[in-house]
């Protein structure tokens, strides 16, 4: 009985999610970097501590979670310098490149999904498109190129396959 091994992610794959979710959630988190506050590295300031501590005291746990997510998202003057704002991200988009791979010598194929003028990569991957495909049908190249994502596989399978590759990509909305 032969096993198909299940294949993790792509960092590049997870980086993209990432951002994607960090676009649609509307908040932005700072670094830890150089001019960074307590307050933007999502960390309370000693003065919030106290207070939620004090809260905590008279008026129970649950008063001072409360008050902990008063602190939270961070925002505005709280962010660190050089942090971005959701309202400055751009929109997600997703590149497509396909291609088909025969089933026969040589067997090999690969296509690069390219983000447009004015966007950049963030990641990406690839796939064969035709369902469940067997353990001869793998995807062998997957990988960042100058703006783009580049992948591919091999095709044993004896029938010619399509596959494609998708770049995750952030468009420039202009806003800085």
């Amino acid at each position: 009985m032969s096993r198909i091994k299940r294949r993790r992610p792509s960092p590049g794959l997870v980086v993209g999610v990432v951002a994607l979710v960090a676009a649609l959630a509307g908040t932005a988190f700072a670094g830890s970097g150089p001019g960074a506050t307590d307050a933007a590295q999502h960390k309370l300031t000693k003065a919030q501590k106290k207070q939620v501590s004090k809260i905590a005291k008279k008026k129970g746990k649950k008063e001072a979670k409360k008050l902990d997510k008063k602190f939270l998202p961070i925002e505005g003057k709280n962010l660190a310098d050089g942090a971005v704002e959701a309202s400055k991200l751009g929109s997600i988009e997703v590149r497509t490149s396909t291609t088909t791979i025969p089933g026969v010598a040589p067997f090999v194929g690969e296509t690069t999904a390219s983000c447009e003028t004015g966007e950049k990569v963030l990641g990406g991957g690839g796939r064969f498109d035709a369902g469940p495909v067997a353990a001869t049908a793998i995807t062998q190249v997957n990988h960042p190129t100058d703006n783009g994502w580049r992948a591919g596989g091999v095709n044993s399978s004896g029938a010619a396959l399509q596959y494609t590759a998708y770049a995750v990509c952030l468009k420039d909305n202009g806003n800085g």
